[in-house]
């Protein structure tokens, strides 16, 4: 099933990092791919399927300010070959072993207890 998100691409040094983002929300992050020159860069964006207006203007975007970003759609067999999830887990999945220990409530309320708030609303009611 295609999946629409957008590649960020930066120019780093002598290397461009192109990044994948899904557009669902909760779709976890992608490792980014690297390209070693704008060479490299104009090939990987036209195995990916992307017009050739797409790659031309990247290309001018990253030469004049170092970065872009283009829409696409890929399918997940390109996701896993090209943006692959990282090898460890997402940081927000914990298993119930890593889950920290929860600290005992502290069970003092201020005011009244719950015990003076039934005796007073049996006051009122006695009172109407």
């Amino acid at each position: 099933m295609p999946e629409e998100g957008t590649l960020s691409i930066v120019r780093r040094a002598h290397t461009y990092q192109v990044c994948y983002a899904s557009y669902h929300p909760y779709a976890m992050d992608r490792q980014p791919y690297t390209c070693t020159d704008q060479a490299h860069l104009g090939a990987f964006l036209h195995q990916i399927g992307l017009e050739p207006w797409y790659i031309t203007q990247a290309c001018a975007d990253l030469r004049k300010s170092g970065f872009a970003v283009l829409p696409v759609v890929l399918s997940a067999a390109q996701m896993q070959v090209w943006f692959p999830l990282p090898p460890n887990r997402s940081r927000f999945v914990r298993l119930e072993s890593e889950q920290p220990h929860a600290l005992p409530r502290h069970r003092a309320r201020r005011g009244r207890t719950r015990v003076g708030r039934a005796q007073d609303t049996t006051a009122q009611a006695g009172d109407a």
